[in-house]
């Protein structure tokens, strides 16, 4: 078998798998599923909205096994383990963890809130820790966004699929984090109240798209391994030809 004809059949087992959901495909997708969200808003009662959305709701509870999943996938010994992977798997644990509300089960208020060093009663044998904790989350991300941006500047990263869907991804972190404190904003800074309809769809945005995340991160996990596995067949061809 030529090499070209390898090439050409690793490349097609590539295009008939995940790498045909690209960028526009899932940003259509994350359209609908917005689309989704707002007819749930405007089709449930306040009340039931209030439930289905609420820290204990379905999109909320789904997260954590969502992130689970995620987590382990990235710690699969079946796949070369690299560094960046090993990153991801310990963000999605502490994705879990969070959306689980460990973050303030064992402590009197959230280990990501600054007032909780500065001006809560707790002991310093519980914000010790607890600090370290925090920081080593916090450690996590800027090292994660650290090898982003080093990989963008090498000029074609945006080629690779993963990488669009790994962007993608991490947008809408920042979108759901905007959504998360919009409310919380709104009234610290400038003294306005948002409740009602906007409340509700600003609330169901943030839960929805948070609920996403662990998908679009598997999505870009699985097309970055379909990518390494063709590219070392290729090499793989080149050596033995």
């Amino acid at each position: 078998m030529s090499i070209s004809t390898y090439e050409s059949r690793s490349e097609y087992a590539e295009v008939r798998g995940f790498d045909v959901i690209n960028l526009r495909i899932l940003s259509i997708a994350l359209l609908v599923y917005a689309l989704g969200l707002t007819a749930l808003v405007l089709i449930l009662s306040p009340e039931q909205k209030q439930t289905v959305f609420s820290e204990r709701g379905p999109f909320e509870m789904l997260s954590i096994p969502l992130w689970l999943m995620l987590a382990a996938w990235c710690f699969d010994f079946a796949h070369e383990i690299r560094k960046p992977l090993v990153v991801c798997g310990l963000l999605a644990l502490f994705a879990a963890a969070r959306e689980a509300d460990w973050h303030k089960a064992f402590t009197a208020d959230s280990i990501f809130k600054s007032n909780y060093y500065f001006d809560s009663p707790a002991p310093l044998t519980e914000k010790v820790p607890a600090g370290m904790v925090a920081l080593f989350a916090f450690a996590l991300i800027f090292y994660w966004l650290y090898l982003g941006i080093r990989f963008l500047r090498s000029g074609n990263a945006l080629q690779h699929q993963w990488m669009q869907t790994l962007v993608l991804g991490t947008v809408t972190v920042f979108a759901s984090k905007i959504l998360d404190r919009m409310i919380s904003w709104a009234h610290d800074w400038f003294g306005l109240e948002i409740t009602g309809l906007l409340g509700r769809f600003i609330g169901a945005y943030e839960e929805g798209f948070e609920m996403s995340l662990p998908i679009i991160f598997g999505i870009a996990l699985i097309q970055y391994r379909r990518a390494a596995m063709a590219t070392r067949s290729r090499r793989a061809a080149v050596l033995n030809a």
